[in-house]
């Protein structure tokens, strides 16, 4: 198996990528992604400061029911 070098731009596509797809029913109605995406010690922080645990973050975003509309800015 090689040695993969990725260069800053490309590594920044990755992570942009890997952040749209939790904006994707198609990739988040599957737990299986979503599990192997989040870290065992994920969480996330709301928007009213409430932490996230991950069990939470997981069981909704695999109820999507259509693609999340939201603009990366910025990135």
């Amino acid at each position: 198996m090689g040695i993969y070098r990725l260069g800053k731009g490309d590594i920044e596509a990755v992570l942009l990528q890997y952040e749209k797809d939790f904006f994707n029913a198609e990739f988040c109605c599957n737990k299986n992604n979503l599990e192997r995406r989040l870290s065992e010690d994920f969480y996330e922080i709301g928007s009213s400061g409430k932490r996230i645990r991950r069990e939470e973050v997981i069981h909704a975003l695999s109820e999507l029911s259509e693609d999340r509309k939201i603009a990366i800015i910025d990135f």
